[in-house]
């Protein structure tokens, strides 16, 4: 703990304040090339063939295509997916030791398979934790699709007014704090797949 002391003039007064650590936590970072097209391809396939249904908001009860229109599938953890695990986990703690230094714990509501289809594919402003839900603390997202495939789905994570918009490499991870404001622009045309997760951990502090 350090003691600081400020002058203010306009007023002839001095102030103390006591600064603790500053804020090292970055708002977002990625990693390139952590799959390959050709995994990327098999990581498409093998998510198209599960149960998928249209995506819902509000604690996974209320449907509404205006603000979130996507499919969902889920890839758990098995013995055909454990690569995928293994390559994201391995990714994941490295950026998160690189620029976050959260407590994480695990990956306990498994991988999200999603697809966006042009004209109306997106999802609106969210965070990706709220009160009395799962705890996340860090939300990841890969890219699975080309670029040249679609036009709009971009990926923009708001630490401003402006936002981020985030890498679009094929097999490019992001990962984020999941209290930040974040969104998927709307598909314009073509298909976007993307898998998203969620990394927990125990509660803030």
């Amino acid at each position: 703990m350090k003691k600081d002391k400020h002058t203010h003039d306009d007023h002839n007064q001095q102030t103390t304040c006591w600064r603790f650590d500053l804020d090292r936590l970055h708002p977002y970072a990625w990693s390139e090339k952590v799959f390959t097209p050709e995994q990327c391809d098999e990581i498409i396939k093998h998510g198209s063939s599960l149960f998928s249904h249209k995506a819902l908001i509000g604690g996974k009860i209320k449907l509404n295509v205006k603000y979130r229109d996507s499919v969902v599938s889920w890839i758990h953890a098995t013995e055909q997916s454990h690569w995928i695990y293994d390559r994201i986990v391995n990714c994941v703690l490295d950026l998160n030791n690189k620029y976050f230094n959260f407590h994480l714990t695990g990956l306990y509501e498994g991988l999200q398979f999603t697809k966006y289809v042009g004209p109306s594919g997106r999802y609106k402003k969210h965070c990706d934790r709220g009160y009395n839900t799962p705890i996340r603390k860090l939300s990841f997202v890969l890219q699975l699709t080309d670029p040249s495939e679609y036009t709009g789905g971009d990926l923009k994570i708001y630490e401003g007014e402006e936002g981020f918009k985030a890498e679009k490499v094929r097999g490019t991870l992001i990962a984020f704090p999941s209290f930040f404001l974040h969104e998927v622009t709307p598909i314009k045309k073509g298909t976007r797949y993307s898998l998203v997760g969620w990394v927990g951990g125990d509660n803030f502090k």
